[in-house]
C-alpha cells in the first residue's frame, strides 16, 4: 500500500475559474485518500474555496507576471528579490515539514519556485492547462527562454488534453516523456437532474453559459445572435452566469440590439446549481487561444445537457459532435444560428445528446478516477 504523502500547492489566481474549481475537487479528493495538503496562493477569494477543508493556507504576498504586458514584467523584475526570499523560506518550511511534493499551474510563479528547489530539494510536478504559443514569445521572448530551461526539472508536466501536449511538443519541444495526459474532472452528481424554470422561464427554451464575462469568452458572440434567434423562435431566453471585467459592455450591446427581455445577466453567484437546471442548451463559444479545458462544458453534461460549441481547441477532445453536442466552426455566426436553432426545434435531439454527454461525463470526468490517475504520478515523481 503507498504511503499517505504530504503535498504542497502553489498557485497565484487572478480569479475564480475552471482551474481553481478542479483543484480545489482534486484537492478534496486527495484528503479523503490519506494525504495531507497545505496551499500557497496570493488570492483571499481563492481561500476561501478551502475554508471546510483540512488545509494550511499561506498568503503569498505579491503577484509574479512575466508572461503578460511589459508591465507586469518590469514589476515582477523589480519584486525578484522579494520573491526569492519568500519562496525560498517558504520550500524550507516545506522541507522542514516532510513535504512530499509541490503542485503548480501558475505560469510565473512554477518557474522561480521549481528554480529554487535545485537547492532545496523536493519533487515538482506541473500542471499546464492550455497551449503555450501565444504567451511565450512576448516580453521578448524571455518567457520561452526561462521556460524552456526550467521545465526540464519538474518530475513531470500534467496535461488535461492533446491539444495542450500538442502545444508542448511543437513550442517548448518538451520530451514526450515528461508529458502525461489526465483530463479535469468534476465532482459528479449520484443522479439525473430534472429541469426547475422559475415562472418567467416556464413556456421557454433558454440557452445557457456559465463562464467568466469576458469577450475571449465569446459572450458577444452569443448575443450577437439571438436576433436572428428570435426572428424564428420568440421563445428562445438567453441566459449567462457570472461576472467579469466585460459585463457592462455585453450589457450594454444587449440594450443596443433591443433584446433586453430576451437575455438575463446573472452577474457573480455562488452555487451554478439551480441555473444549470433552467437550462435545454448549453453553449460554450470561447475564442480564447489559451483555452485550456473548458469545465463548464463537463459540468453541463453532467446536467444532462446537450452542448454548442466551436470545433477548436480543447473543444472536440470533450465534446463528440454529433453524439453529446454540436461542434461549428470558429467564427461562424449562421453555423452557430443553425446549430442553436436545430436543437431549439428538436426536443428529441436534445435529450439523446444530452444523454450521450451524462454517459461520458461519468466514464471519463469524474473527479476521484481522475485524483487517482494525479496519485499515481505523484508516487513516480517522489519515487
Amino acid at each position: 500500500m503507498n504511503k499517505s504523502l504530504h503535498i504542497a500547492v502553489i498557485q497565484q489566481s487572478p480569479d475564480i475559474g475552471g482551474a481553481e474549481t478542479f483543484m480545489c475537487s482534486l484537492v478534496t479528493e486527495f484528503l479523503k485518500q490519506g494525504h495531507t495538503v497545505c496551499l500557497a496562493t496570493d488570492s483571499e477569494k481563492y481561500a476561501k474555496l478551502y475554508k471546510n477543508l483540512k488545509v494550511t493556507i499561506n498568503k503569498i504576498p505579491f503577484i509574479l507576471d512575466i508572461s503578460g504586458n511589459w508591465k507586469g514584467l518590469v514589476k515582477s523584475i523589480l519584486r525578484l528579490p522579494i520573491a526569492i526570499a519568500y519562496y525560498s523560506s517558504l520550500l524550507r518550511s516545506y522541507k522542514n515539514n516532510n513535504v512530499h511534493l509541490i503542485l503548480m499551474s501558475g505560469f510565473s510563479e512554477k518557474l522561480l519556485v521549481s528554480f529554487l528547489t535545485l537547492f532545496i530539494k523536493i519533487p515538482v510536478v506541473w500542471i499546464e492547462y492550455g497551449p503555450l504559443a501565444p504567451i511565450i514569445k512576448r516580453n521578448f521572448s524571455l518567457p520561452f527562454v526561462l521556460y524552456t530551461l526550467i521545465s526540464k526539472i519538474p518530475k513531470r508536466i500534467i496535461v488535461p488534453t492533446e491539444n495542450t501536449k500538442k502545444s508542448l511538443l511543437n513550442d517548448i519541444y518538451i520530451a514526450p516523456s515528461k508529458i502525461i495526459v489526465i483530463p479535469c474532472g468534476i465532482v459528479l452528481h449520484k443522479k439525473k437532474h430534472n429541469r426547475k424554470k422559475p415562472k418567467y422561464l416556464k413556456n421557454k427554451i433558454v440557452i445557457g453559459n456559465v463562464s467568466r464575462l469576458t469577450r475571449e469568452k465569446g459572450q458577444q458572440l452569443l448575443i450577437n445572435a439571438m436576433p436572428d434567434i428570435l426572428s424564428k423562435n420568440p421563445q428562445v431566453h438567453l441566459l449567462l452566469v457570472g461576472d467579469g471585467p466585460d459585463k457592462e459592455y455585453f450589457s450594454e450591446l444587449i440594450k443596443k440590439l433591443n433584446i433586453s427581455k430576451s437575455v438575463t445577466l446573472t452577474g457573480f453567484v455562488k452555487n451554478t446549481d439551480d441555473y444549470y437546471r433552467q437550462m435545454d442548451i448549453f453553449v460554450f463559444p470561447t475564442i480564447w487561444p489559451l483555452e485550456g479545458f473548458g469545465l463548464v462544458m463537463v459540468e453541463a453534461m453532467d446536467y444532462g445537457l446537450p452542448i454548442i460549441a466551436h470545433n477548436s481547441g480543447p473543444v472536440p477532445e470533450i465534446v463528440k459532435n454529433n453524439n453529446t453536442g454540436l461542434l461549428v466552426p470558429l467564427d461562424d455566426k449562421n453555423a452557430l444560428i443553425y446549430a442553436i436553432l436545430s436543437l431549439v426545434t428538436n426536443q428529441a435531439l436534445r435529450e439523446r445528446l444530452g444523454g450521450a454527454g451524462r454517459r461520458r461525463a461519468v466514464n471519463l470526468f469524474d473527479i476521484e478516477k481522475i485524483s487517482k490517475k494525479y496519485e499515481k504520478v505523484f508516487y513516480e515523481a517522489i519515487s
